[in-house]
């Protein structure tokens, strides 16, 4: 496919664009018949003529002001998976400063297999059109610098009981000729990419909404028919969504109704058309008895998400793809903080911490780095990555960080004063904060343009003759494969100073007798801090609350980390202690371990007591022990590694320290679990971490195949989902095989829910002995489609999860086979396969050297999409130019 590379100062505004646009939607199978009817207008004096862009349309005439129009030129870029440019010269025009453009053309609306524009997911006609989709309805200025206002107009046989669009419905009935028809008008100006359309058959939950300026608003969801009861939850989380984006931002909803859509083939979570979301149905359709609390818990949050877009998207919106972040890293910082208030601060922040450290740490050492902003691309589509969206959010909480809850309300109130209707860049958003606050936010910007993970090496000197520490913290952002020069950023490392015996020091003064603050704020290379008055050496405990999107270097003693695991103030303070901790357990391990995987594991003398001060405290606070034990992983361990390992060594010895937890703990770990309470289900955080906390023991409880009737008791007992999953977990992670009834009745029980039928093949997949065992569990899944996306998302999870069978020869031809299948069929989901083989630097070799040999066959004896060819030739060049970052 011939290169095409997108490159952010290469833009240009628009010479003409659109102000208002009429749409004639007929939807019919197999072809639809589109005619649109646009108010232009020019903005630069000096043009005489402008491109529309099209994908595979049949264009069937052009007109302007009403007259036939013959002055354009329709071609094909060739190699750029089917896309148009329509060419019209309208420099014969008397008046060409504003004029109407008819187009009318036709799409298969049957042959549309991509999931973008207007397609078929399952038997309901959905859109999607972010970021280029709107071209495959009809011509157009798809780009979001272009905002008109929408009225809409669908047309479709009478089958179909709901026409929905973005807006307000203004009329909507049946025809004569036995069809029916809708029309919906947005006062509000939107690029084409936050246009929606949907026609189909639901059930409809209903209810309202008062604003805090009493309007009435109307809300809908739309599910499958049988779902109705599943979609109550959503419901109540539109409604606190709403009311926190009030109460915290001071943002009110603004059209007469607010609508969500769940459909079954939808390769994103959710889209935030305007007044219409389209979700996958997974994030949307689920309740106690369907979904684990993890997965309300998401549902809850991406419907906050999508709404919050509202404002910080659709009413401000990007002024082209490179500036993406602007509104979602904005919009993943309003759904976390969202997320913080409504259930648990803390455990929130352990989560996207660990997140962003798992996923987008990876993508910064990879040949995929960029900024958050990036420069260049070959496909917008790639755009939609963990550095775009969670670092993205990481440099928004910095900001807030900076300047503070109050100064950064009034930088959101004069951001949307500013450009309220307009498409807008993260210069524009930081612009704003900085004026508003008066904080000098200059050197902050490089946070836009430079990529990867800064490295903080915190050193500690004391002398005990002075009673003087000198604390220095050193950042290092090294060369990533995009960038090979770095400079220092700015940091805000929350830190706390502890006594040996763990008592957390205030009213420290330096040198001159200058407070030390809490919050150490630096945009140097390095700062040095002295502690003055100290009778013994301190423990440094910093970047709270990940209070940075950094990694931090630090040699920190078992002994230290045991005193701050047992005494820290700060819980996310106790929880980096125990992390650190337990990845020491591996490189105190891996050596012998590759000499012989039937190793005894070895510990320090710490170990005893960190686990039993751990487990102490589970009765009293169970949210943040199951959050200890669900990312005491080995996937954790590898990232953490910072250095390539051998993952089945890794594997080998995260089993062995679950294997001695149960072992030296097995009778408190028993007591603790008999104690948990089987309350009445509430969604709360207490009711979260006790059900977390159960799930977690009962895995470590049966790791060595012993107390199975712990098991039956549970499935007999659990009055929600999310404690069945728990079971189902343990028999098959732990090879249970004596309960493998209650799995066959598990899959009974919920065989025409696919999101639960879906969990269970994830857990078969992940512990798959071999490629035909694969193969035989995606045989008899009924519910397992190839062209689902969330039948790949679960086969991708599945795979990535089963480290024995993924770092095989065999495991990687199956992934790099795949990759050639899926991408045939929708290249919006194999970018997420290629992406497998992104991060071969963290494992040693032969594994490396078997996904280096996998890439080259992949990039020279096969052709793929735009999407998958970016991610495949970056990964493969990375590594034929010998230019990896670290070893």
């Amino acid at each position: 496919m011939t290169k095409r590379t997108l490159k952010r100062l290469d833009y240009k505004p628009l010479d003409f664009t659109a102000t208002q646009v009429d749409l004639q939607l007929n939807l019919d199978l197999p072809v639809s018949r589109v005619q649109s009817k646009i108010k232009v207008k020019r903005l630069n004096t000096e043009a005489t003529s402008f491109v529309l862009d099209g994908q595979k349309l049949n264009l069937l005439a052009v007109k302007i002001n009403g007259q036939d129009w013959s002055a354009y030129v329709l071609e094909d870029l060739e190699g750029v998976d089917g896309f148009q440019n329509l060419k019209i010269d309208v420099s014969s025009l008397s008046e060409p400063q504003e004029f109407t453009l008819e187009i009318e053309n036709e799409f298969n609306l049957e042959e549309n297999l991509s999931m973008s524009g207007i397609y078929l997911s399952d038997k309901v006609i959905v859109s999607q059109c972010e970021a280029q989709g709107f071209r495959r309805i009809t011509f157009y200025f798809d780009r979001p610098d272009c905002l008109a206002v929408f009225t809409t107009y669908l047309e479709t046989n009478d089958s179909y009981e709901y026409l929905l669009a973005n807006g307000n419905l203004l009329e909507s009935g049946s025809l004569n000729n036995g069809r029916k028809f809708a029309k919906w008008h947005d006062p509000f100006p939107k690029p084409s990419y936050l246009f929606a359309c949907v026609a189909g058959n639901f059930e409809v939950l209903d209810d309202y909404f008062i604003t805090k300026s009493g309007r009435k608003v109307k809300l809908r969801l739309f599910a499958e028919y049988g779902r109705l009861e599943q979609i109550r939850f959503a419901m109540e989380a539109v409604k606190r969504a709403m009311k926190w984006d009030e109460d915290r931002f001071g943002l009110e909803y603004d059209l007469d109704i607010f609508m969500v859509v769940g459909v079954a083939y939808f390769n994103a979570g959710a889209m935030e058309n305007k007044g219409l979301n389209i979700f996958n149905d997974e994030l949307l359709v689920g309740c106690k008895d369907t979904v684990t609390d993890d997965s309300l818990f998401s549902i809850d949050s991406v419907i906050a998400h999508e709404y919050f877009h509202n404002w910080t998207g659709d009413r401000v919106t990007c002024r082209d793809w490179f500036q993406l972040t602007l509104k979602e890293g904005l919009t993943v910082f309003r759904d976390q903080e969202y997320s913080s208030d409504t259930v648990n601060r803390t455990m929130k922040r352990i989560d996207d911490a660990e997140e962003i450290q798992a996923y987008q740490f990876n993508e910064d050492k990879s040949p995929l780095s960029h900024p958050i902003r990036p420069d260049e691309v070959e496909s917008q589509d790639n755009f939609y990555t963990s550095t775009v969206y969670e670092k993205g959010a990481e440099v928004i909480r910095l900001l807030h960080t900076l300047i503070g809850e109050e100064k950064f309300q009034q930088g959101m109130k004069l951001y949307f004063e500013r450009h309220d209707g307009k498409a807008v860049t993260c210069e524009d958003f930081v612009e704003a904060m900085a004026d508003a606050s008066g904080y000098n936010l200059d050197h902050f910007r490089l946070w836009y343009s430079q990529s990867g993970t800064p490295e903080v090496k915190v050193t500690s000197e004391y002398d005990p003759q002075t009673k003087v520490q000198k604390v220095t913290f050193v950042q290092e952002t090294a060369p990533t494969f995009d960038q090979q020069e770095k400079q220092p950023l700015t940091l805000a490392l929350k830190t706390h100073f502890l006594t040996p015996e763990g008592q957390t020091l205030t009213n420290l003064v330096d040198l001159q007798g200058k407070a030390i603050p809490e919050l150490l704020v630096f945009e140097t290379k390095e700062l040095v801090v002295e502690i003055a008055n100290q009778e013994q050496e301190l423990i440094v405990v910093t970047n709270l609350d990940f209070s940075s999107p950094v990694r931090v270097i630090q040699q920190t003693t078992s002994s230290q980390l045991a005193t701050v695991a047992a005494h820290c103030q700060n819980l996310y303070g106790k929880y980096f202690a125990l992390k650190e901790y337990y990845n020491s357990i591996f490189r105190l391990n891996e050596e012998n371990f590759v000499r012989n995987s039937q190793a005894q594991l070895e510990v320090d003398e710490h170990f005893a007591t960190i686990y039993k001060n751990l487990f102490a405290l589970a009765l009293e606070d169970a949210s943040f022990t199951s959050a200890v034990l669900r990312f005491h992983n080995v996937s954790n361990a590898i990232t953490s590694a910072n250095k390539a390992v051998n993952p089945l060594v890794y594997a080998q010895i995260d089993k062995a320290i679950k294997t001695k937890l149960y072992q030296d703990y097995k009778v408190q770990l028993e007591g603790i679990y008999a104690q948990l309470p089987f309350r009445t289900w509430e969604y709360n955080s207490l009711h979260f971490g006790e059900r977390a906390l159960r799930d977690q023991l009962l895995s470590l409880l049966t790791i060595s195949q012993e107390n199975q009737e712990l098991v039956e008791q549970l499935y007999t007992q659990a009055s929600c989902y999310n404690d069945k999953h728990a079971v189902i977990k343990a028999i098959i992670n732990n090879d249970l095989s004596a309960l493998d009834y209650l799995v066959d009745k598990f899959a009974l029980e919920y065989q025409d829910t696919a999101s639960c039928l879906d969990e269970l093949l994830t857990l078969r997949l992940k512990n798959a002995k071999s490629v035909a065992q694969v193969e035989a569990l995606l045989a008899n899944a009924k519910q397992f489609s190839i062209t689902k996306p969330n039948s790949l998302y679960t086969l991708i999870r599945g795979l990535r999860l089963n480290l024995n069978l993924f770092f095989t020869k065999e495991g990687i031809e199956y992934i790099k086979e795949l990759i050639i299948k899926v991408d045939k069929n929708n290249p919006g989901v194999s970018p997420y396969l290629c992406r497998s083989f992104a991060n071969y630097d963290l494992y040693l070799d032969p594994f490396r050297q078997m996904v280096i040999d996998a890439l080259e066959d992949l990039i020279t004896n096969h052709t793929f999409s735009r999407n998958a060819t970016e991610i495949l030739n970056k990964a493969f060049e990375a590594q034929k130019n010998n230019c990896q970052v670290r070893e």
